[in-house]
């Protein structure tokens, strides 16, 4: 956290989480070829 007004916090993946990125980019290529609207979020999961 940085001190003074405004506050920011800053959030980084582990490594763990980068690792995951390869599996997530084709779970959404999938996503786009295979679920209706291209995979797009439902209206009714937005906030």
């Amino acid at each position: 956290m940085d001190p003074g007004p405004p506050l920011r916090v800053f959030y980084r993946l582990t490594k763990g989480g980068e690792a995951m990125e390869p599996a997530l980019k084709a779970l959404g290529a999938w996503a786009e070829t295979y679920l209706p609207d291209g995979g797009q979020c439902p209206d009714r999961f937005r906030t």
